[in-house]
């Protein structure tokens, strides 16, 4: 991405895809790459912006949002980088379609000299030498976080020159005096940038080391677009204990079969629920995958000896389970209902399988179409 070395040689302390500098500093966390803080990510500003047509000296120009060329004056980014967004891309013309690969596209370093690399015309506005005023209630909390860790919010404060509050420098101490030149700072990844005044933002303290339960005091400033800092504002902060303990409850305990080997009957035919997954060949009663014959009379979803079915569900989720019929009828009808009828009550539909012919003739279930007439079962030649 940057530095003296050519045709992708690795450079020790250059920029690269996977290290702000290789070999010595990671991008943000240890292990993480570039993609952790650009496009928005890492609390960094980006905009797109289409590029000008090559002129005669095959340079483009690219508009640059103000915000983005600030937050580096204002020492709250690192850098800029320039993002090709153009993938796959495709072509239709009736029925054929034409496929164009990603163009491999490249840009210029800063070390490519003055005929290739990139640079920035830049207008400035009026001067601003106002500071933006202190944030305010800030406040912390650590309840269910990772240990050593926590969360800290405040609100942007107003910024009176013309500027306007852009982000937030941030140490920390755990000594009891802070200070602002000797305490630590915050990667620049966790910080937020500012909302508009008022606006609360939040920092989440972590990938920092710090101990189970310890206190530090942390130190707040806020920035403008001209570089201007507010005056420090400190509060004290207690990370996590320890790591929460996630418990979940228990599943609920599949049915057994219990003391019946029969399945219900409707008249003459036999009907069992299996899961919608579940595939059944209409003429030999296989499935796939196979089950044991105490499936049909119990399973996660069914209980035989009950008469019962058992659907588990969030709000507004779906779920299903199919319905087996073993006999033979003409005219069967099925319908759902609910016992209690109100604005909130499910919403059913009910649906049968056609059939395809898979290897050596079996018959697997494959489109599911609405049941709007009566079954016969065996199914008809129309519809296998």
């Amino acid at each position: 991405m940057e530095g003296s070395a050519t045709r992708y040689r690795t450079q020790i302390g250059s920029a690269s895809f996977n290290w702000a500098a290789q070999n010595q500093t990671p991008w943000a966390w240890p292990g993480s790459d570039i993609t952790a803080v650009i496009n928005g990510l890492g609390h960094t500003i980006w905009r797109f912006a289409d590029a000008s047509r090559p002129d005669n000296d095959n340079w483009q120009s690219v508009a640059v949002d103000p915000a983005v060329v600030a937050a580096r004056v204002a020492g709250l980014s690192y850098g800029f980088v320039v993002f090709d967004d153009v993938g796959n891309e495709y072509q239709r013309d009736g029925e054929q379609v034409i496929h164009q690969p990603m163009r491999n596209r490249f840009h210029s370093s800063r070390e490519a000299g003055a005929g290739r690399a990139p640079y920035f015309t830049i207008q400035l506005g009026p001067e601003d030498v106002s500071i933006p005023q202190a944030v305010t209630d800030i406040h912390s909390e650590s309840l269910g976080l990772p240990a050593g860790e926590g969360l800290v919010s405040w609100e942007t404060p107003v910024d009176e020159g013309p500027s306007g509050t852009l982000g937030f420098h941030v140490r920390i101490t755990d000594s009891q005096d802070f200070v602002w030149d000797s305490a630590m700072q915050v990667p620049r990844y966790l910080i937020p940038m500012a909302g508009k005044p008022g606006d609360r933002v939040t920092l989440h303290l972590r990938d920092l080391q710090l101990a189970p339960g310890q206190q530090i005091t942390i130190g707040i400033r806020a920035v403008d677009s001209a570089g201007n800092m507010g005056p420090v504002q400190t509060a004290k902060v207690r990370l996590a204990e320890r790591k929460p303990e996630l418990v979940l409850p228990a599943p609920p305990p599949l049915p057994k079969a219990g003391n019946t080997d029969q399945l219900p009957t409707v008249g003459d035919l036999k009907v069992f629920i299996i899961d919608s997954l579940d595939k059944v060949d209409p003429l030999s009663g296989v499935m796939t995958p196979p089950h044991d014959q105490d499936y049909r009379l119990a399973n996660h979803l069914w209980s035989a000896a009950r008469k019962q079915v058992r659907l588990f569900a969030a709000r507004n989720e779906t779920v299903s389970f199919q319905l087996v019929v073993r006999g033979k009828t003409e005219g069967m009808q099925a319908a759902v209902t609910f016992d209690d009828i109100d604005t909130s009550s499910p919403r059913s539909e009910l649906f049968s399988f056609r059939y395809v012919k898979g290897e050596n003739g079996r018959l697997l279930p494959d489109p599911l179409v609405p049941l709007d007439a009566p079954l016969q079962i065996p199914f008809p030649d129309d519809q296998l």
